[in-house]
């Protein structure tokens, strides 16, 4: 195959935005077909005739590689391969590459978003100058949350990879100790500390895990157990984690302990949806459960677990509406009454006999 006379199919242009510039990627085929998006239905039609396929997300799998026996390869704008039938690939003769260390700025610049965040109670602090307190309160300033210094604190980083590696420079830039976890039950290294001890000392953790389907006791798990020691865990990774049951607990943070849950799984996401939805596994995703050998599996009292820290976190939200809502009928009351008086004015400015 040349690469001057192949036809090659963007799957989901509109998917990496619009303000890249594709010179590069136009010039490494003799023609392209771009698709903003491609639905499930209609990617065996449009790999039909391409020698070269790039998808971000949409999924290529086993009947779309038989409806495409010219493609050779597929090149997957990100960096996990999870929405590619890789055996079917390699049964159809056809490579799968993906992207790396496309977005390390922009996880890195990510996780201290949400650590700032969270050290700096920035929602809660928000949260009061938006329903009024603040300008009511006596003092120029509000001291009802406590606001944490990352200088001096330990950042855990459970994952040394590319992205890891990145947090981890950018963690001692402000002054963090760096823990970087050795492989659960393997050697500690002298440059790393062993898994357990990571989750006992850390005061905040970031995970950079792949994913893994059919793997039990991960990461995930360790954290779900050792998070109880320590306040402020966070996570970010770049796809599901091993295990969700830190996930589900961090959907109410306890008074001393806060969670940000970051990139990647967007059923993890903080505003998710709430458990009148199907959910994957006892948590919000929005999709049918997925069945399956090998596929963990929440038990009832971790169902029931999730359920009622729904339930508490539903009932914060409320209480944070409703002050809103007392804010602004405050303010509209307020409205009004200027509005009366207004009136009233003119009224008085009105020349007499005019109707």
């Amino acid at each position: 195959m040349s690469p001057d006379t192949a036809r090659a199919c963007f799957l989901d242009a509109e998917s990496v935005g619009t303000d890249l510039d594709f010179t590069a990627l136009e010039a490494a085929a003799g023609s392209w077909d771009w698709h903003g998006n491609t639905a499930p239905e209609q990617v065996g039609e449009r790999l039909a005739g391409a020698q070269i396929a790039v998808s971000n997300k949409v999924r290529i799998g086993a009947a779309a590689l038989e409806a495409a026996p010219h493609l050779r390869l597929i090149c997957v704008a990100a960096t996990g391969v999870n929405n590619i039938d890789l055996e079917a690939a390699a049964a159809h003769g056809v490579t799968v590459c993906n992207a790396t260390a496309y977005a390390t700025p922009s996880v890195v610049q990510h996780v201290f978003a949400l650590l700032l965040a969270l050290a700096t109670r920035l929602e809660r602090y928000h949260a009061i100058a938006v329903d009024g307190r603040w300008a009511k309160h006596p003092f120029f300033c509000v001291l009802d949350e406590p606001i944490t210094e990352l200088a001096g604190r330990r950042l855990g980083v459970v994952g040394h990879g590319e992205l890891g590696r990145g947090v981890a420079a950018t963690a001692a830039a402000f002054g963090m100790e760096v823990l970087v976890a050795a492989r659960r039950g393997g050697p500690v290294s002298p440059d790393r500390v062993a898994f357990e001890d990571v989750l006992a000392q850390a005061d905040a953790l970031s995970l950079h895990c792949p994913r893994r389907h059919r793997r039990r006791g991960g990461p995930g798990a360790g954290v779900a157990r050792g998070r109880d020691r320590r306040r402020g865990r966070r996570r970010t990774d770049r796809g599901a984690a091993p295990q969700r049951q830190c996930a589900a607990r961090a959907r109410h943070p306890e008074p001393d302990r806060d969670a940000a849950l970051g990139l990647g799984d967007p059923g993890l996401a903080p505003a998710a949806r709430g458990p009148g939805r199907r959910q994957h596994r006892g948590l919000a995703r929005g999709q049918p459960a997925q069945r399956g050998r090998g596929r963990w599996r929440m038990s009832g009292d971790e169902r029931v677990a999730a359920a009622e820290e729904w339930i508490m976190q539903l009932r914060m939200e409320q209480d944070q509406l409703d002050r809103v809502v007392q804010a602004q009928s405050r303010a509209i009351a307020g409205l009004q009454q200027r509005i009366e008086r207004l009136e009233r004015r003119l009224e008085r400015l009105a020349p007499e006999g005019d109707e």
